[in-house]
């Protein structure tokens, strides 16, 4: 697959932001290690 890069200028980049979490129904389910399949905690995202 190839990797699409996209450059905007000042002008173009946004300026306003939509939280689409404060309209969803239910809360999202938490993100998965991928090694595990368990949900991600704070120790597994500290080496980010």
């Amino acid at each position: 697959m190839k990797t699409k890069k996209i450059v905007l200028s000042e002008s173009e980049m946004p300026r306003q932001w939509y939280n689409i979490m404060a309209d969803m129904p239910t809360p999202m389910e938490p993100p998965l290690h991928p090694g595990t399949g368990q949900p991600v905690g704070p120790e597994d995202l500290a080496p980010i």
